[in-house]
This record gives structure tokens, C-alpha cells and sequence, in this order.
């Protein structure tokens, strides 16, 4: 599709620039409806380091950059980049379909971005204020490809990909007229869903959080604060001590009047319980029984609680702590590779010295297969605990379903234990197998983790994190529900007509007996017994295909709804080995790089003078190290 470049200069220069921006009128575009009046939102300064940690920043990435360190000393000035920002930062995220877009449409006051239930972001977008509305798209490098009008047409290409095909790789930065964007200097992002298994959306996401200042968390009324959502809030944002947080409920109107309180009450009671200290609101006006939520309803409360957030004194000291913990956490990486170069240059003896490099470069070389070999053997244990999981699904389907089958043969009423206690009776199961199979499962991740970061720091001085997901879950079976239809007879009523079947045909026995001179109770006890043994032959072998019936699609069901349920788990348990495996990666990186530099030039002439010139660099690291610490 091809797409229209109204102006081909858009975002070539910042969009920071205010008094640029305004020349055009705000009502520029006809198209653009007037945004309606918002509550007042205070001005978030411009954020730049402080004169003390701009310096010692600096200072770390010359020492660096003087001693071979240049990847090191990159990473540093990405961390500060990040650290210095024009606007206040605030990303929405939230699991897939958890109203993110639309949440971000009403807030701005615009339907810019896609919503509905395919169109699904997949990239990174900021929203900015600007005076002409438009979008730019970069690419992977940050490159700028093109810039398109703000359309729905626009976002055909950059939503996720969810049935084939691959997902856009960039970003996008769109400009809109919103007043309370221009007035509080804020910048909003919107994120694909947090708990995507696409490797490529979950880096977005980590992408978007890092430098951001506050998190908006957008939790779906209809299913509501699911592990998951909790792990990710633990890992991904209070790990990182993102200072500002908020939790908004979506959809709350599709929840029946009477239980939308109960709603927003257990949801401030499960964070409670997680010792999570986030405030709750909800995303727009819903009509709710009572007033005990009016102060925290409706966009006009959630941008006031935003005003507070951009004026928050204790804003500079923890992007500031931030930075310098990044930036110490670099050093040591250099600090224990200036280390190992001075041992090898103290060698007085230039020979030793030449031998001690040769034998450093060939046990790099070795080493470098160690890795190679933890990897694999990472996989491996990613292999067998896959076959643990699936051995223990298949493990699990089947004594569940004899379970099953076993009450399903002892039920006097086939049909009513069908439909009244059979879906209750297999959720319970469900639930009990969800929770082990996540104990077995996790554990055995856990094992798998602590090897693998135990073998890498003890050959290598390196650390991989290790962040947990769950990986079998009760809210997999909560779609669970009695949907085959079972053809049974009325045995109620079938009883009912042998009842007055039996009754006619005793007092017609009784009748006929008395005129042939018979005594009536040996007629009647005749007539009815042999009824009665009929009727309960009969019943017996109704009931008995009945539960026959029943077992037979107690097989057919539960097995296959067990396996479609617990697909995601494989997704899950495979997404995490990758997570830990690729974490390791980055360290392997890291660690050849400190190696190689240890290592570079280290035969160089010079003798004494070279080694207090290793010694001195050394000093002056350890010096910007101590530095730091005494500023945390």
C-alpha cells in the first residue's frame, strides 16, 4: 500500500521543539476533532543528569574507551542517553487484548490507534504532541523509512502477525494535537501484550521500559490479574524500581452491574496480598452500584494522578541511582580485565611473557567451547524437562479420566452427575493438575537455571539471570464447560408409566383372579412382582448404557480439552529455556570482549613502564568505581 508524505521534513528535527511546532494552527487538519477540556496537568521539566553523575559517567566511558573497553563504554552511553530524556515517559502495557489501545484512544482523546480483537500492536509506538498529525516509521537501527498521514489504513502492516507471516521490525513515533501532551511535556508508549510468547514483541517491550518513568498496567475486568500478569509485574517493573506505577481496569462495562465493585475490590485485594503497592483506577465512567469508586473513575482522575507524577521530587534520584548501578556494574566487567593484564605484564621475564599470551589466547579458545558446550547442554535439559511436562500431561489425562469414569460408573443418575456435577467435578481435577504439574515443572526449571548459571560463574566470573514464568496454570481450564450432548432417555418418566402400567395391570389381575375364585393377594404379588423384576431389568440395562455413554465421552473430551489447554504450557516452558539460554549469550559476549581486551597489545615493549600504565588505568577505574558507590 502505498502512503501519502504530506511533509517531507516531519520529525527531522526533535519534536521537542515547541515553538516550531506551534507555528501550525491546532486546527489544521479538519479532520481532527477538537479535543475536549481536560483537567490541568502540571509541566515535567526536560531530565538531564546531574552535573556529579554526567561527570563520572563521562568519566567511565573515556577510561574505558582509553583501555580497549569500547563496547563497555558504549553500553555506558546508552544508559545514558536513556537517562537524559526531553519529556516525561509513560508506557501502557498489559497481556495481549487487555484494552491498551483503546485505553490510550480515549485517554488522547483521538481514535488513532488499531483496536479490536485482530489488530493487535506489535511495535513500539510513542505519541507525542505535535501540531500536524502524522506518523513516522522507523526501522530496527532507528532509521527513519517513511513518514504516513494518521490513518487506520496506516497500521495495516505494523500490527502483529498472529497467523503467519513475521511481525514489522521498528518502531513507530506519531505526533498528535493534544493539548495535555504539549502542556505536561509527556510522552505516552503504547507496547505490544506483555505476555506474548514472540520473543520479538517481549524485546519491544523491555525496549519501551527502559529509560520510561512511570508504567500505566491495563488488566482486563474479565479476567483479571492472572500469574502471569503477576510475574511480569514482579520481573519487569518492580524489579527495575520504575518509580511511578498505576494499575487501570478495561472492560468493566462488560461485567454485570451488581459484580463490577467486586471486581475492583479483589483486584486491590490480590495486589495487597502480592505486597504490591500500586493504586487502582478505572479506565473510564461506568455505572457501578454505589459511589465508593468515584475518585478513582474516569480518564479526568487518571491524568490528575498523572500531574502528580511529573512534579514528584524524588523523580532525579532514582533515574540518577539507576544509572550509576548500570554504569558500576560495567566497571567491574573492566576492573577484572585490567586485573588479569597486569599479571600477565608483571612478568619481568619477555619470553614467559609471550608464552603466558599464546597459553591466554588458547585457553580463550578452549573456554569459548565451554560455553558452547553449556549451551547445548542447556538445550538438552530444555529437551527432557519437555518431555517431562508432556509425560506428565499425558500422566495426569489419564487418571483423571478413570477418576472420572469411576464416578461416572457408580452414579445412580448418569444424566444428572453428566450435567450437574461433571464440569464442577473436572475443574476441581484441573485445578489440582495445574498446580502440580507448575510444582514438578518450575522446579525442575529452577534446578536447570541454578546449574547453568552455577557452571558459567564458576568457569567464567559471570552472572545470567533467570526470570521465572508460570508454566501450567488453573485460568487455562476456566473456558472448561459440559458441551457435548448425550441423547439419554427420561428414566424418571419411563419409571412413572411402569409405575401405573404396573398398578393397571395388578388391578385387572385382581379382578380377574377374584372371578376365577383365586385369592386376590396371591394374584396381585404375582402381576406386581413380575413387573417389578421386569421393569428393574429393564431399568438396569438403561442406566448401564447411560454410564457407557458417558465414560465413553468422558474419554473423548477431557484428554483432548487437557491437551489444548496446556498447549501454551509447551510454549512456555520452551520461551523460558530460550529466555535463559539467550541471557547467557549476552554474558558469553560481554566476558570474550573483557577477555580479548585483556589480552590485545599486552606484548607491547616497554617493560616497567607498561605495567605502571596497566597499573595506573587500573587505579583510575577502581577510583571511578569507588566514586560511585560512595554516590549510591
Amino acid at each position: 500500500m502505498a502512503y501519502k508524505v504530506s511533509n517531507a521534513d516531519f520529525f527531522k528535527k526533535p519534536l521537542t521543539d515547541h515553538e516550531e511546532a506551534k507555528e501550525a494552527p491546532l486546527n489544521a487538519d479538519k479532520n481532527v476533532q477538537k479535543p475536549e477540556e481536560t483537567p490541568a496537568v502540571k509541566r515535567a521539566e526536560p531530565f538531564k543528569l546531574g552535573k556529579a553523575v554526567e561527570s563520572v559517567m563521562t568519566d567511565s566511558i573515556k577510561a574505558l574507551k582509553e583501555n580497549g573497553f569500547s563496547d563497555l563504554a558504549l553500553e555506558i552511553n546508552k544508559i545514558r542517553q536513556s537517562a537524559n530524556r526531553e519529556r516525561f515517559t509513560i508506557a501502557v502495557v498489559g497481556e495481549f487484548s487487555r484494552g491498551k489501545s483503546t485505553f490510550l484512544n480515549k485517554l488522547l482523546e483521538r481514535d488513532f490507534l488499531p483496536v479490536g480483537d485482530l489488530p493487535t500492536t506489535a511495535v513500539m509506538t510513542r505519541i507525542r504532541y505535535h501540531a500536524k498529525e502524522a506518523m513516522a516509521v522507523f526501522n530496527e537501527k532507528n532509521e527513519k523509512l517513511e513518514e504516513r498521514e494518521l490513518s487506520q489504513n496506516a497500521w495495516e502492516d505494523l500490527v502483529a502477525r498472529n497467523f503467519g507471516g513475521e511481525d514489522f521490525r521498528g518502531n513507530v513515533l506519531v505526533g498528535i494535537q493534544s493539548k495535555w501532551l504539549d502542556e505536561g511535556n509527556i510522552e505516552m508508549i503504547d507496547t505490544p501484550g506483555a505476555g506474548d510468547l514472540n520473543e520479538a514483541r517481549i524485546k519491544v517491550v523491555n525496549d519501551a521500559l527502559l529509560g520510561c518513568d512511570g508504567v500505566i498496567i491495563a488488566v482486563n475486568a474479565i479476567a483479571a490479574l492472572s500469574m502471569t500478569e503477576k510475574i511480569f509485574i514482579e520481573e519487569r517493573l518492580l524489579a527495575r524500581k520504575i518509580p511511578f506505577m498505576m494499575l487501570v481496569v478495561t472492560k468493566l462495562d462488560l461485567i454485570p452491574l451488581q459484580e463490577r465493585a467486586g471486581v475492583v475490590r479483589y483486584i486491590r485485594q490480590k495486589l495487597a496480598s502480592w505486597k504490591m503497592d500500586i493504586p487502582v483506577y478505572i479506565s473510564y465512567q461506568t455505572e457501578l452500584e454505589d459511589d465508593s469508586f468515584d475518585d478513582v473513575m474516569g480518564m479526568d482522575k487518571i491524568k490528575l494522578k498523572i500531574s502528580e507524577w511529573v512534579t514528584y521530587p524524588e523523580r532525579v534520584q532514582t533515574i540518577e541511582t539507576w544509572a550509576l548501578e548500570k554504569t558500576a556494574s560495567l566497571l567491574e566487567y573492566a576492573i577484572s580485565a585490567l586485573q588479569e593484564k597486569q599479571r600477565i605484564a608483571e612478568e619481568s621475564d619477555q619470553e614467559k611473557r609471550k608464552q603466558i599470551i599464546l597459553d591466554k589466547r588458547q585457553k580463550l579458545a578452549e573456554l569459548l567451547l565451554v560455553w558452547g558446550e553449556l549451551h547445548v547442554q542447556m538445550q538438552k535439559k530444555c529437551t527432557d524437562c519437555y518431555d517431562l511436562l508432556l509425560s506428565k500431561i499425558d500422566e495426569y489425562s489419564k487418571s483423571i479420566t478413570e477418576r472420572l469414569q469411576y464416578e461416572a460408573g457408580h452414579a445412580n443418575n448418569p444424566q444428572k452427575w453428566w450435567t450437574e456435577d461433571f464440569a464442577y467435578r473436572s475443574k476441581i481435577e484441573f485445578t489440582n493438575m495445574a498446580v502440580s504439574i507448575e510444582n514438578i515443572v518450575s522446579r525442575r526449571i529452577r534446578e536447570d537455571a541454578r546449574w547453568y548459571s552455577s557452571a558459567i560463574e564458576k568457569t567464567f566470573q559471570s552472572y545470567v539471570a533467570f526470570q521465572e514464568k508460570a508454566i501450567s496454570e488453573k485460568e487455562m481450564f476456566e473456558n472448561f464447560s459440559c458441551t457435548e450432548n448425550i441423547s439419554f432417555g427420561d428414566l424418571d418418566k419411563q419409571r412413572n408409566v411402569v409405575r401405573i402400567a404396573s398398578a393397571v395391570l395388578s388391578i385387572s389381575g385382581f379382578t380377574l383372579f377374584s372371578a376365577m375364585g383365586f385369592l386376590p393377594i396371591v394374584a396381585t404379588m404375582g402381576i406386581g412382582t413380575g413387573t417389578s423384576i421386569l421393569s428393574e431389568k429393564f431399568f438396569k440395562k438403561e442406566i448401564a448404557e447411560q454410564k457407557d455413554m458417558v465414560k465413553k465421552e468422558i474419554a473423548n473430551y477431557v484428554p483432548a480439552f487437557i491437551q489444548e489447554s496446556l498447549a501454551e504450557s509447551e510454549d512456555r516452558l520452551t520461551s523460558v529455556y530460550d529466555n535463559i539460554i539467550q541471557e547467557a549469550k549476552k554474558s558469553e559476549q560481554n566476558w570474550l570482549n573483557v577477555q580479548k581486551a585483556a589480552i590485545d597489545n599486552i606484548n607491547i615493549p616497554g617493560e616497567g613502564k607498561y605495567v605502571t600504565q596497566i597499573a595506573d588505568s587500573l587505579l583510575k577505574l577502581q577510583k571511578i568505581s569507588n566514586t560511585i558507590k560512595e554516590m549510591r
